[in-house]
């Protein structure tokens, strides 16, 4: 197996009864590496970056990090049943909340994934990130959607000012639209972001549709590919053969970045989309040979969603299994959409979607 590096924290202290954004979603993934033999084959990064290039970089994506750190001081303390809501007050899903431990913790999983993307630069190898709080909705103004900082749109922006990687595409395949990354990107050509989520999945406020396409120089530098709900594995890959991959090859970029969210699994409580555990070790393996081919191999995957714990821990796994074995043959070859015949889904449904991804490729000139 090749050197995958990967960073993981449950957070303990940053939790809200009931909530599902929860320190049970680490221990899953971590319980079942370690069932499956595959967490003793991953290099663990322990190091973190200095605190003054992490808060520099926080501020170069964020304006609130001071003003967040005041709430945080007079939030309850962890553990007391109570929380301060800060954002998503009637969300019936769920608040974006803090403790009194809120903060250190999430500033430690910008440092964890800053120190990780290191690792992944240096060695030209892999790189998983499973820490809590996720960041992808985080935008420029705000925390929001269970996420306090944004810890992909911290890398992009720390490879490109600290290691001298200028081109960073992130893709988010996350079932809920990535508001807060495209957002942060949205005028700027140095960062494409590729954004697969369900149609419905969205914040309004922001722009999630395939029109939305970034604005003045990153003007065609975002791709949001909405799909309808019930959307699964064939579709997805679909996307992939249309839309991601010659996007990418178009692109040519130094890094890739990936906001991998795993609800959009057919088994997660939001029961929007129909991936399969097997469909994320699927789009790993692709990314990792995608990333090989054009960037030498430097591609970082950050956890974002997935609440249904035993589907995260399952994909979670497959992904991990996919990217230590990048140099094996599968047992069976990962066949594209292409060489299959077509989206086998039901007719309707392959239809909304092959309608999504002509009018994404026609807006982005991708054939």
């Amino acid at each position: 197996m090749l050197p995958v590096y990967f960073t993981i924290s449950e957070a303990p202290e940053h939790k809200q009864p009931g909530h599902v954004e929860r320190p049970e979603r680490i221990a899953a993934i971590q319980a079942a590496l370690q069932s499956s033999g595959l967490l003793d084959n991953l290099n663990q990064v322990h190091s973190t970056i200095p605190g003054e290039i992490r808060d520099a970089v926080i501020d170069s994506v964020h304006a609130y990090r001071d003003a967040l750190l005041s709430r945080g001081a007079a939030a309850p303390g962890p553990y007391i049943g109570d929380t301060l809501a800060i954002a998503d007050f009637d969300d019936p899903d769920g608040q974006t909340f803090l403790t009194s431990a809120s903060l250190p913790l999430a500033l430690q999983a910008v440092s964890l994934t800053l120190s990780t993307l290191s690792q992944v630069v240096l060695s030209s190898c892999p790189g998983v990130c499973f820490l809590r709080p996720p960041g992808h909705h985080a935008t420029t103004a705000g925390p929001m959607g269970y996420c306090l900082f944004n810890n992909v749109a911290a890398a992009a922006r720390y490879v490109q000012k600290h290691l001298s990687l200028p081109k960073v595409m992130i893709l988010d395949f996350d079932v809920h639209h990535g508001n807060g990354t495209c957002e942060i990107f949205d005028t700027d050509p140095s960062v494409l972001v590729l954004d697969v989520h369900e149609e419905s999945a969205v914040y309004l406020e922001y722009g999630s549709g395939m029109d939305d396409a970034g604005r003045g120089e990153g003007g065609g530098f975002t791709i949001n590919v909405p799909l309808p709900r019930g959307a699964g594995h064939a579709s997805v890959l679909k996307v992939w053969d249309d839309i991601v991959a010659p996007a990418a090859e178009r692109f040519r970029p130094d890094l890739i970045l990936v906001s991998a969210g795993f609800d959009a699994h057919e088994d997660d409580p939001f029961q929007l989309l129909c991936y399969r555990t097997e469909t994320y070790g699927e789009l790993a393996s692709r990314l990792c040979a995608l990333a090989t081919r054009l960037c030498e191999g430097r591609i970082l995957f950050c956890l974002e969603g997935g609440y249904n714990t035993e589907a995260l821990a399952a994909s979670v796994t497959a992904v991990c299994s996919a990217l230590l074995r990048r140099n094996e043959a599968p047992e069976s070859p990962l066949l594209s959409v292409k060489d299959e015949g077509g989206i086998d889904e039901p007719a309707e449904l392959a239809d909304q979607v092959s309608a999504v991804i002509a009018r994404v490729r026609q807006i982005h000139g991708l054939g």
